[in-house]
């Protein structure tokens, strides 16, 4: 199926309400785009080859649940747990914050048992324990993450009938849960997030990791102590054990043979170098978009933006968090940079970033000391969301 057939064909308008009432038409306006695949998927279920697969089942079987009592009324349904999911995400974004800036950070920099020698372990044991200290900084830090989360020019999407909430619930339950050593919770979450996207089986990275250093595998096989594995290391394993369950299903119940690529090249996904994606997206922006795929330069200019500004502050989480984080955001975010979309170039990256929360938890902490420059941001952020919502429910393509 081509790209062509997707964007006519495939957008499942006819499933849009049409009555009329005032209910129908505040239910109709979460009905654009990828909103009305998943409510196709719930509805109809998946068809092997029509681009369905694209989308993965966790979000559509819980919204099938949420539907039974409500009389199968699939479109409050998905709007009910895309919202329940976005609550849990940012109230775990406040905790992980907070946490990770009185507790984490002395924990992993300077463990147990550990000299603090270095200059670095020294400066940064002191600079937890100042934060840890001053409790109401690290408040400001989780609340200022939160609100740039949810304030962000498409933070609209994390209640919109997407998997943007969901998945960033997920994610940061299985981080937070690893950071803490709490295995079977980090795998449960490691596992329903494989099961939301592709990108969930990414969580393998920082959660193995996590592991690793927590048990000191790698110094125990050089035999310098340590621990072995034990049955724990299935959490870490879980994302693994996501992609398996949906790959199997795929192809035994659907008799979908591609994989997860195959699927995307329906969509119009190619793979090309960072230099090629960027400077692609800037021919694009320059030469006033593609009014027949429905892409306009204004909206590539600000996934330009995102993937430009999110790198930077990529490497500044680099620096300054913890390396599972980095292991979470740059596998994602390089994903975004060896990409090509046939619609735009950098297509929904404005989007996609909604849920690399290192970054907002980076973000929050160059501006809590700037809580002018905070305010001004998460002003225009916020006004600039509104303008963005209003003219996605008018059926512009943001993201």
């Amino acid at each position: 199926m081509s790209v062509s057939v997707i964007v006519s064909g495939g957008m499942w308008a006819e499933l849009v309400i049409q009555d009329g009432g005032p209910l129908s038409r505040l239910l109709s306006a979460w009905q654009r785009w990828d909103a009305l695949w998943y409510q196709h998927i719930l509805e109809s279920g998946y068809r092997a080859g029509d681009g369905s697969t694209a989308f993965y089942p966790l979000f559509p079987l819980l919204a099938r649940g949420v539907s039974v009592p409500l009389l199968d009324s699939s479109v409050p349904a998905l709007l009910l747990v895309a919202s329940a999911a976005a609550v849990v995400a940012l109230a775990l974004l406040y905790h992980l914050t907070r946490w990770e800036l009185t507790v984490g950070l002395v924990a992993e920099e300077v463990p147990a048992g550990r000299s603090a020698g270095s200059a670095r372990a020294r400066r940064v044991a002191q600079a937890a324990a100042e934060v840890g200290t001053r409790r109401t900084l690290a408040t400001r830090v989780a609340i200022g993450a939160v609100l740039a989360l949810a304030l962000f020019p498409t933070g609209f999407f994390l209640i919109a009938p997407y998997t943007e909430g969901l998945f960033l619930a997920l994610s940061l339950g299985a981080l937070l849960s690893a950071r803490q050593e709490r295995w079977w919770l980090a795998g449960i979450c490691g596992f329903g997030a494989a099961l939301a996207r592709p990108q969930g089986v990414l969580l393998v990275l920082p959660l193995g990791y996590e592991y690793l250093r927590q048990r000191r595998v790698v110094p125990w096989v050089l035999g310098n102590g340590g621990s072995p594995p034990d049955e724990r290391a299935i959490g870490a394993l879980a994302p693994l054990l996501g992609l398996a369950a949906v790959t199997i299903y795929w192809r035994k119940a659907l008799g979908e043979g591609g994989g997860v690529v195959d699927v995307q090249w329906l969509w119009g996904y190619q793979v090309v170098t960072p230099f090629e994606a960027v400077a692609a997206s800037v021919g694009f922006v320059l030469g006033g978009g593609n009014p027949a795929m429905l892409s306009t330069a204004w909206v590539e200019a600000l996934n330009l933006a995102c993937i430009v500004g999110f790198a930077i502050l990529g490497v500044l989480a680099f620096r300054r968090l913890p390396l599972a984080y980095s292991l979470y955001l740059w596998p994602a975010l390089g994903l975004l940079f060896f990409r090509e979309m046939s619609f735009s170039p950098l297509m929904s990256v404005s989007r996609y970033v909604l849920v690399l929360f290192p970054a907002f938890m980076m973000l929050a902490m160059l501006l809590a000391p700037r809580p002018r420059l905070g305010l001004a941001l998460l002003t225009v952020s916020g006004l600039l969301q509104v303008v963005l919502f209003w003219l996605w429910v008018q059926w512009t393509f943001i993201a």
